[in-house]
């Protein structure tokens, strides 16, 4: 079982918005420490695409990181556990590409060439995750970077569109290599697998606009549930405003009530992710609004525990639908509200410019986290909400 405490209880924090492909010693120490200036908890720091030399040869650039362990040390005493990045590609024409040719170890095309494949940071050829002397290879890199301080790593790519239809082994078998690699790490977080339904992985939803419809936040609750329901408890509802970097980057001014609202959202799914800086991007009075989120997170820690120990002992998901816990159709049908294990209903605001919702109570007595009990015969009521979440908890089933 993975490392579950860190990664689902305290925020994760991941540089990618941040920093994008520049990522530095300095940068990153100083994002850590912003971090903590502004009053938020330290959690797993994930350090993103851009740390290394080169893909396939995992090693600390110097050029940008001129003493890593020394770094690694001072984000430790700081209280974060780090991660790093890494893909299954190897950079052509370097001295790895040349050895694992030599060796047999790359993805080959029918024509028995290493194949090299065209993904969103140019070509690649592609480590054959699904040979042992692959799988050794990338090991020595990462045990040699464990032993520096790192304490796990975030497995991009690995989408099976990235390698050949005509290949030996099918574009499904080499995900699902790659997330078997990946499952051996407590610190791990993956954004695509295939058949790892039940793996001990944390899975981020895809990459999400910074949007309010369903390329953004609309899809974070239905999307979860899917997730959720095909066995990936461990789930993060991608970086809150939004993953997606050319998109975030694209608008002529980012929308900050979006960005409260999917702290809202994520403070009580299993992972909670932020990547861009909220004290950055955020009003003050925002700002505190995304500070309350957190604040919640950890007011409703107990339920969420609880949550994750059933997980581990009979499988059931964290996050769940109302269906899952209640009979009836109407339970069938929400998609907008969820529980936490079997205790906790969450309905976040979902809409721009709302201050109240709609929420679907299922039969029984409720207490609201501002602290108001409700009888419920299994109806919906418009829910009043002062800081655009309630989270009711469930008291008992008759009334």
């Amino acid at each position: 079982m993975q490392n579950t405490h860190r990664i689902c209880t305290a925020p994760v924090y991941n540089t990618w918005i941040e920093l994008t492909f520049h990522q530095t010693q300095d940068g990153v120490l100083q994002y850590a420490q912003e971090i903590l200036q502004n009053g938020l908890p330290p959690g797993v720091l994930m350090i993103d695409d851009g740390w290394s030399v080169c893909y396939g040869r995992w090693q600390f650039s110097r050029e940008k990181f001129r003493d890593p362990a020394s770094m690694l040390a001072q984000l430790h005493r700081l209280g974060f556990p780090v991660m790093l990045w890494i893909c299954p590609f190897v950079t052509p024409d370097t001295p790895e590409y040349r050895e694992l040719e030599r060796r047999g170890l790359l993805v080959t095309s029918a024509n028995g060439l290493p194949h090299i494949a065209h993904w969103w940071n140019g070509w690649s050829a592609v480590l054959d995750m699904t040979k042992p002397a692959a799988r050794r290879w990338l090991k020595q890199q990462l045990d040699d970077l464990q032993a520096l301080g790192v304490d796990g790593f975030k497995f991009d790519a690995g989408d099976s569109v990235y390698y050949p239809s005509d290949g030996i082994a099918t574009g499904d078998e080499h995900c699902r290599a790659w997330a078997a690699f990946g499952e051996q790490y407590s610190f791990n977080e993956f954004r695509v697998t295939s058949g790892a339904g039940g793996w001990s992985l944390t899975q981020r939803l895809c990459d999400k606009d910074h949007s309010w419809d369903n390329t953004g936040l609309a899809a974070l609750i239905p999307d979860a549930i899917v997730q959720s329901l095909t066995g990936h408890p461990f789930l993060c509802p991608d970086m809150i405003g939004g993953g997606e970097y050319r998109n975030f980057y694209s608008q002529e001014r980012l929308d900050q009530e979006l960005v409260v609202r999917w702290a809202q959202v994520a403070c009580l799914m299993p992972v909670m992710q932020f990547s861009a800086a909220p004290w950055r991007i955020l009003s003050s009075e925002n700002y505190a609004e995304v500070q309350q989120a957190v604040a919640l997170r950890k007011r409703y820690l107990p339920a969420l525990e609880k949550a994750l120990a059933a997980c581990r002992e009979t499988g059931e998901p964290v996050l769940r639908p109302l269906a899952y816990n209640f009979t009836g159709a109407a339970c069938s049908r929400i998609m907008d509200q969820f529980m936490i294990g079997g205790d906790l209903l969450v309905a976040p605001i979902l809409e721009k410019g709302a201050t109240s919702r709609p929420v679907y109570f299922p039969k029984g007595r409720w207490l609201s986290s501002s602290g108001h009990l409700l009888e419920s015969s299994g109806e919906v009521r418009t829910v009043e909400m002062g800081i655009h979440i309630e989270i009711f908890e469930k008291r008992c089933e008759s009334i």
